[in-house]
């Protein structure tokens, strides 16, 4: 099964899909992983790792937070499914990124900083 990366909705020819495409993979994965075989393994993780080569987290512009965390979720349910040490990783680096760059720490919002965004609020 070859995968195919661009954007047909929006006719832009760049990916820009990431809640589509990685639903693909983790419905894959899920499939695999529930019926106990491995029949889209090597579809699963080729296409995973090659999108995440190519444009990585978040894919072109416009970024949106959101884009790590569907890759997150694809990444755990494919490791789960295959047990590929690559997998989890990237799992992980996804997460951290989220983390990182999504969320308000207690710790930020108490100083009023806006966790390194070009804002500030009072606590």
């Amino acid at each position: 099964m070859q995968m195919n990366f661009t954007d047909v909705e929006y006719g832009t020819g760049l990916a820009r899909v990431p809640q589509y495409i990685t639903s693909i993979y983790a419905g894959l994965s899920m499939q695999d992983y529930y019926s106990g075989n491995e029949t889209w393994n090597s579809t699963v993780t080729n296409g995973l790792q090659a999108y995440f080569n190519q444009y990585g987290l978040y894919g072109t512009l416009p970024h949106f937070n959101n884009d790590a965390t569907y890759w997150g979720l694809a990444f755990f349910y494919a490791y789960r499914a295959y047990k590929q040490p690559f997998l989890l990783d990237l799992a992980v680096t996804a997460l951290n990124t989220t983390y990182d760059t999504a969320f308000i720490t207690p710790s930020a919002a108490a100083s009023g900083s806006g966790a390194g965004r070009n804002v500030s609020f009072l606590p």
